[in-house]
């Protein structure tokens, strides 16, 4: 049987931004929010707030949100570099790299690289994200959003139910045409459905998405802070293992590869086969884990073979000029380009 998948990456922050060095303070400013890379440490996650005056905060959290710390500091632009002048332990010298304007990343106290997400209204998601939270969404009319932990529940606070309701997580349905994921439930006789748009709001957020509740609408903005997100897209491998690969050898075309962050799947083609499976980040490493896998004869065998061996490794990735680099202790084996976020490709399995 013949199945065609479109793919395309929803919702991810770089999908409309530039990779180019930031320099200006207007774009750089805001609250930031990640995982802290530290087995030893009391605290999980960390807040850091660029404010237009040059001043600097850090805020760091327990694992049930609690507020274990805080520095302050100066921090200042050196192209597109932006240092932290701070006599606090934990902050002081710190440099920050701005990866687009909805992402900065920096090493922690033990050298581990923290990607840190921006949340453009400062502190009621701040404190949200702090509780382990990847997704928040809010409401244009501000009396009702959501909170997401991926994997594991959904909170919607909304008009209809008179204390925010917890609803059980489960993998959205993707229509990769009209570029949303869509959830359902039924709360109490109360049909709920969840839509989340791959369209930026107006107000700069990087998704779009719409609530009802007994057949009443809501729209609101959605806001990331988990790294699956700065890797949801669909990625073109052009080099491997140091060498620049040749379209016209493979049946498919180059290898493609896209990460899915709400599934924390992934997919993609070997230039022959196609594949699925799944994906773990870890701050800026990830784990790409080939599963089920058509068994055509086609392409280049030893190129599939070592192509799919190799990419279940976990490797260190960096992103710069819409370009993807998985590396292992510094050097290059992978590295993948971005498809424009509306581009499809054609998996067909027989």
């Amino acid at each position: 049987m013949k199945k065609i998948l479109t793919l395309l990456g929803i919702a991810l922050l770089i999908a409309c931004s530039s990779n180019e060095p930031i320099e200006s303070k207007s774009t750089i400013t805001g609250t930031y929010i990640g995982s802290y890379q530290c087995a030893s440490c009391d605290w999980v996650k960390w807040s850091v707030t660029f404010e237009q005056n040059g001043d600097f905060s850090a805020h760091f959290f327990g694992k049930d949100g609690e507020r274990k710390a805080s520095e302050k500091g100066k921090w200042q632009n050196n192209e597109g570099l932006f240092s932290v002048e701070s006599e606090g332990a934990k902050t002081k010298g710190l440099k920050f790299t701005a990866i687009d304007g909805h992402y900065i990343s920096t090493s922690t106290l033990n050298n581990s690289k923290s990607i840190l997400g921006k949340y453009k209204d400062g502190e009621q998601l701040t404190e949200a994200a702090a509780e382990g939270f990847d997704v928040i969404g809010l409401g244009k009319t501000n009396n009702w959003g959501i909170k997401v932990k991926l994997g594991k529940s959904i909170v919607l606070s909304h008009p209809a139910f008179a204390e925010p309701i917890k609803l059980d997580y489960h993998k959205p349905l993707p229509d990769y045409e009209q570029h949303t994921y869509t959830w359902k439930w039924e709360n109490n006789g109360n049909p709920i459905e969840l839509k989340l748009i791959d369209e930026y709001c107006n107000n700069g957020m990087p998704a779009s998405m719409v609530v009802t509740v007994n057949g009443k609408e809501r729209a609101g903005c959605v806001q990331y802070v988990h790294p699956n997100f700065l890797l949801q897209h669909i990625w073109r491998l052009t080099h491997f293992k140091g060498e620049e690969l040749i379209a016209e050898r493979y049946s498919r075309g180059l290898p493609i590869l896209e990460m899915d962050a709400f599934t924390k799947g992934g997919m993609g083609h070997t230039g022959c086969n196609v594949w699925s499976g799944g994906i773990k980040v870890y701050g800026n490493r990830v784990v790409i884990m080939p599963g089920a896998m058509s068994n055509l004869s086609c392409g280049w065998p030893e190129f599939e073979r070592d192509y799919v061996s190799t990419i279940g490794q976990e490797f260190e990735f960096e992103i710069a000029n819409n370009v993807l680099h998985l590396k292992k202790n510094g050097e290059e084996i992978f590295r993948y380009e971005r498809l424009d976020r509306n581009a499809t490709t054609d998996l067909t399995a027989e």
